[in-house]
């Protein structure tokens, strides 16, 4: 009995704090979702339409611990204001670069055209700002084009859908994506993802 006693941590300030800190910011975490209406409800399925997309993603984001897995078409940061909360695209990509810094697996797969595509040119200007930010960055192969549109995020939810991201997508088209809360579809989707190099 007296040996079991060594083996837990002295009930001091350090300890108590390393313990209630990564459990309150659960409980917040949980209290926010439960508060904004965003099910966490394992087969729960949300319409996502036109530009409802950003503040659910962010949401999702901010939760991330072990992972966020995209594969993107189209990923526009050039020409946005950084630090403007009515951009969408800056703060959804703060979202993935801080879950790096925390410590979740972040990689993004994007289409590479040919040199003088518009998309190639923001996709590769994109992927150096978040590569050097903590989140690791493939692109597809030439054979076919990458169209896809899709992220998951800890093996649990998964975004899918027309968005890309550029604000365009999140601000001014008809867009709809889906939000499906299950390890089973994630797990499919990201099998996919590793089909195409990520």
């Amino acid at each position: 009995m007296g040996s079991d006693r060594k083996l837990l941590p002295p009930l001091n300030k350090r300890n108590i704090i390393k313990i209630a800190v990564p459990l309150l910011a659960a409980a917040f975490i949980l209290a926010a979702n439960i508060i904004s209406g965003i099910p966490t409800r394992e087969g729960s399925i949300s319409f996502i339409g036109d530009g409802a997309y950003p503040e659910a993603f962010v949401k999702d984001a901010a939760g991330a611990v072990k992972s966020i897995k995209c594969a993107m078409y189209m990923f526009k940061l050039d020409g946005y204001r950084a630090n403007s909360p009515e951009e969408p695209i800056p703060v959804m990509a703060a979202a993935m670069t801080d879950a790096a810094r925390r410590g979740a697996e972040v990689s993004v797969i994007l289409e590479l055209g040919k040199d003088d595509e518009i998309t190639t040119k923001y996709n590769k200007s994109t992927a150096k700002y978040l590569r050097e930010n903590g989140v690791k960055i493939a692109f597809d192969g030439p054979e076919r084009r990458l169209h896809a549109k899709m992220c998951v995020i800890d093996g649990r939810i998964t975004y899918i859908g027309s968005h890309n991201y550029t604000s365009s997508a999140m601000k001014y088209n008809s867009e709809v994506s889906v939000r499906v809360v299950s390890e089973k579809f994630a797990a499919d989707a990201e099998a996919y993802l590793r089909e195409l190099g990520l």
